[in-house]
């Protein structure tokens, strides 16, 4: 059975409301997602927020990039569910993923900026 959420609506009808306003959103948006996060597949994380917005690019981190690559260069010995919050897996650069990263958000910021 489905929640009754405000004013009597079903969390399935709220739902599609959203869904509506988000596909009537013009406003652009990148969405940065890695492929090898470490608790949920590109596909049903950024992979689905980029195809949820209609005008929305998407950037594939494919090198091995985790779920915490996005933070700061850190170096403390914590986790989270099991997973290092400072260490990458070995072929990954955090300091190089934060230069690619930032190179792409500029370049959408400036073809955004242009139209």
């Amino acid at each position: 059975m489905l929640a009754e959420t405000r004013e009597g609506e079903s969390d399935s009808a709220q739902l599609k409301g959203h869904r509506r306003q988000v596909e009537d959103e013009p406003t652009p948006a990148l969405v940065a997602g890695s492929v090898a996060n470490d608790f949920m597949p590109f596909a049903l994380n950024a992979g689905r927020y980029a195809d949820f917005l209609p005008n929305a690019t998407a950037i594939r981190l494919d090198r091995g990039e985790g779920h915490f690559v996005y933070l700061d260069e850190c170096s403390l010995p914590v986790e989270a569910m099991g997973v290092p919050i400072c260490t990458d897996r070995p072929a990954v650069m955090r300091g190089e993923v934060h230069q690619r990263l930032g190179t792409a958000i500029v370049d959408f910021f400036g073809r955004q900026l242009k139209k």
